[in-house]
């Protein structure tokens, strides 16, 4: 008997370390290339992972060690149209590259050598639109479920809440389309698909200002045309102030508003809560007569 006992025992101990073991399935190893796809897919798949991009995305170029996570990546999800001009699907070994912004409607880049940031012909600033940044999740989740089928009752539950959300902020950014001010003064052209999604006209005060690389003439034709055209706000990219911005609000009594770029994060904001911290300035800054 005594010898049953620890035959049972030891049978249990087995099938315990079992359970352990199959509860404990090695994660996806997942990694991202900057901060609305990491965000999205972090909520997704509801732990961290690896973001490539740690500086300003538009001059990044990964290091060696970077490449080296790509590589080893089981998925790698990338923006695509242009924005990762760095980025080749023979940087990946045995996993998966993701272009997220396959199905969104691109847009032309009318001004795509402003500051230095040159992405060729298409815009790639889809995300800050909330109804591309839907399009976005969508193709994570595809591939999630296709990569990480085991796991797609935590992926469905996920994009069913993410999905609420962002048609919650769709349905906000229509309003837009109500405000009689549909002129959008931002300090550079960066918002083409808020320009089209919304209705509005953007129009950038000054060019260069987002590198503070403005001469004294240039800054003071800017603000006489503020002057002239009675502006009352002008939105800005917090990353982007600087000393010429606080110059042209002092000059013109001009109120500034933030609308981020979203290419980097802030704080702990999730992208969703920073496009709707967007939605907030543009309500009130083109509601400004």
């Amino acid at each position: 008997m005594k010898h049953f006992k620890i035959i049972i025992a030891s049978l249990l101990v087995l099938g315990l370390v079992g359970c352990s073991q199959n509860n404990n399935k090695k994660e996806l190893n997942i990694v991202t290339s900057f901060f609305p796809i990491h965000s999205l897919v972090k909520e997704m798949v509801g732990h961290e992972v690896e973001v490539i991009v740690d500086s300003d995305a538009h001059d990044f170029e990964p290091t060696a060690k970077q490449r080296v996570k790509i590589a080893e990546a089981d998925l790698f999800f990338y923006h695509g149209a242009g924005f990762e001009f760095w980025f080749e699907d023979s940087m990946v070994n045995d996993g998966i590259s993701v272009e997220l912004s396959k199905g969104i409607p691109l847009l032309e880049d009318h001004d795509h050598d402003h500051e230095g940031h040159d992405h060729g012909a298409i815009d790639p600033h889809t995300w800050l639109d909330p109804a591309n940044g839907k399009i976005m999740l969508t193709n994570i989740y595809e591939s999630l479920i296709e990569t990480d089928p085991k796991n797609k009752d935590l992926y469905q539950e996920n994009f069913d809440t993410l999905t609420q959300e962002f048609d919650l902020l769709i349905q906000n950014y229509q309003t837009l389309t109500t405000i009689d001010n549909t002129t959008l003064v931002v300090d550079h052209h960066a918002y083409g698909y808020l320009e089209e999604g919304y209705n509005l006209k953007q129009e950038a005060i000054i060019e260069g200002v987002a590198d503070g690389d403005v001469s004294f003439k240039q800054t003071e034709r800017a603000i006489e045309k503020i002057n002239t055209l009675n502006i009352k706000g002008i939105f800005v990219d917090p990353s982007y102030k600087n000393d010429i911005i606080d110059t042209i609000q002092k000059e013109t009594n001009t109120t500034i508003y933030d609308l981020y770029t979203l290419e980097q994060g802030l704080n702990d904001y999730s992208y969703l809560e920073m496009l709707d911290m967007n939605y907030q300035s543009l309500s009130k800054g083109l509601g400004t007569k």
